[in-house]
C-alpha cells in the first residue's frame, strides 16, 4: 500500500477515519445527554437549549482542536462529512439500542428511590 497512496493522501485518510470515529463517539456523548433527559425530565425548554448550546461549543471547540494541527487550521468538508457520518453510523446501530436500554435501566433503578423519597417526607411532615 505504500506504493499505492500518497504520503498526504494517507494523512487525509487517517484525519478522516479519525473524524468519523470523533462523530460516534459525539453521538454517544448527546445521547447519554438525552438519557439524563428522559431520566431526569426538564421542566422548562429554556435548560434543554442550554444543554445542547454547552453540547455544540464543545463539540464544535473539541473537533477544531483535534485536527487544528492536521489541518493547519483550515476547515476540511471531509471532516465534516466524516463528523456526521460517524454519528450516522453510530446512530443506526447502536445508538438507538443504547438509548431504550440504559433509559430503561436508570428509570428502574431511580423507581424505588423515587417512591422511598416520597415515604420518608410523608413521615417527617407527620411528626413535625
Amino acid at each position: 500500500m505504500e506504493g499505492f497512496l500518497s504520503e498526504s493522501v494517507r494523512g487525509e485518510l487517517v484525519i478522516l477515519l479519525v473524524s468519523v470515529f470523533l462523530g460516534m463517539v459525539y453521538g454517544f456523548i448527546y445521547d447519554t445527554l438525552r438519557i439524563i433527559r428522559r431520566v431526569f425530565p426538564h421542566r422548562k425548554v429554556l435548560w434543554i437549549a442550554v444543554e445542547d448550546i454547552i453540547f455544540w461549543i464543545f463539540i464544535t471547540l473539541h473537533a477544531y482542536v483535534t485536527f487544528y494541527y492536521d489541518t493547519n487550521g483550515g476547515l476540511r468538508g471531509y471532516i465534516i462529512a466524516g463528523l456526521c457520518c460517524g454519528a450516522g453510523i453510530y446512530r443506526v446501530s447502536l445508538g438507538k439500542i443504547y438509548l431504550k436500554y440504559v433509559t430503561r435501566f436508570l428509570k428502574f433503578l431511580i423507581k424505588p428511590l423515587k417512591k422511598f423519597a416520597t415515604v420518608v417526607k410523608i413521615r417527617i411532615g407527620r411528626e413535625g
